[in-house]
């Protein structure tokens, strides 16, 4: 491998050079693949859900390359499991499709089976915003602090002990009753920067005697967050992983979203591991791709590094890159080409695909550029066809 710096140009994607793949089978430490499998893939796949689909899901995701699942669990405040801490999701999220019977436990085998480890995936603080009378019973179980609202849609207040309270007791909940191999939260922590969104908890932080400016206490309290997850996940042994997939702008998650990750990349006791989604082509006006990873690089030195990838933009304009909008109209190789460059450098130990529905059930108008990218993957990578 190469350094952060001058990585040789990535190969074309044509089957013929199938000799130059990825080293996925390289032993320990070596360099692995995974997907995210979110609530929209899941309402898909339990509409559709019939005996074997477990055998479908593993040999799509083996054909790829796919050691791992980031599986999402708690994606607006209600569990994918019985849950005493959440609403179940059955009864809400996935209310038009509900989860087959012993759904996390079946699914943790057969993938297991298959050699695909399974990390929990959640998203902490946002809430479920139906009008369901129900989950309206279960925000009333809280003090008027600790939800807030931002456009009519409720959040657990990153200000309130309840919230880490709750995460982590719901994470305890999780590792207790199924194997999964770690947990990972993605970008979804402050829901807004306007000083009005917490406002209240803030007066009430300076009313006990609290000091820190507005900012600071923001990232404080998501710091709070982290720390009490990562010890709650480590106390289930230590080769339990807890990781984050933050925006790929540093700025912007430390300003926006009040995430510190050079603090969680550069200290013990917050994340095994950052997963920066760098959802950017190589053509992006403003964040280019190899620009990104490079930061990140060298951000990330003092932790594993995971890199993430937008499957999902394959086939499709890109609005927000500027001159670059075409790239992924034009280009049948970006994802391959990214994955060899993440290969490549020093201290990245793998990446990730957002999401399983892009790869394996893309859009219509999607559909051709990401089987045809998909397949370019594949030989790569020297799965079965």
């Amino acid at each position: 491998m190469t350094g952060c710096q001058g990585a040789p140009e990535a190969p074309s994607t044509n089957a013929a050079d199938g000799a130059a793949m990825l080293d996925t089978d390289a032993g320990e430490g070596s360099f692995s693949t995974a997907v995210w499998m979110s609530y929209i893939d899941l309402l898909e796949i339990f509409s559709n859900f019939e005996e074997g689909s477990y055998e479908t899901i593993a040999h799509n995701l083996l054909s790829a390359g796919v050691d791992e699942i980031y599986l999402q669990v708690v994606a607006f405040g209600d569990a994918l499991w019985e849950s005493e801490v959440y609403p179940y999701a059955g009864d809400f999220t996935y209310a038009s499709a509900p989860p087959p019977e012993n759904f996390l436990q079946d699914f943790i085998a057969a993938m297991g089976e298959s050699g695909i480890a399974v990390q929990a995936w959640l998203n902490p603080y946002r809430l479920y915003y139906g009008g369901n009378e129900r989950y309206s019973k279960f925000l009333s179980g809280f003090g008027e602090q600790d939800i807030l609202y931002l456009d009519g849609k409720p959040y657990l207040a990153p200000g309130s002990d309840a919230a880490v309270e709750t995460v982590c007791a719901a994470i305890e909940e999780l590792l207790s009753q199924y194997e999964f191999s770690g947990v990972q939260f993605d970008d979804y922590f402050y829901p807004s920067n306007s000083q009005e969104f917490d406002g209240e908890n803030y007066r009430l932080y300076l009313q006990q005697g609290g000091e820190l400016q507005l900012d600071d206490y923001r990232r404080e309290r998501v710091n709070l967050l982290v720390s009490s997850v990562y010890r709650t996940v480590k106390s289930f042994g230590e080769q339990k992983l807890f990781g984050v997939s933050p925006d790929a702008s540093i700025e912007r998650d430390y300003s926006q979203h009040y995430c510190d990750v050079e603090l969680w990349c550069s200290e013990d006791g917050y994340i095994d591991y950052i997963c920066p989604q760098i959802y950017y082509g190589f053509e992006n006006e403003t964040m280019p791709f190899l620009e990104v990873l490079d930061r990140w690089c060298s951000v990330a030195s003092g932790k594993r590094l995971i890199v993430g990838l937008a499957f999902s933009k394959v086939g499709s304009e890109d609005g927000y890159a500027g001159s670059g909008s075409g790239e992924w109209l034009k280009n049948g190789d970006i994802i391959l080409r990214q994955m060899l460059e993440a290969q490549q450098r020093d201290g990245c130990s793998g990446v990730a695909l957002f999401r399983y529905g892009s790869l394996f059930f893309p859009p219509e108008e999607q559909a051709a550029a990401a089987f045809s990218e998909l397949e370019g993957i594949r030989n790569y990578l020297g799965g079965e066809l």
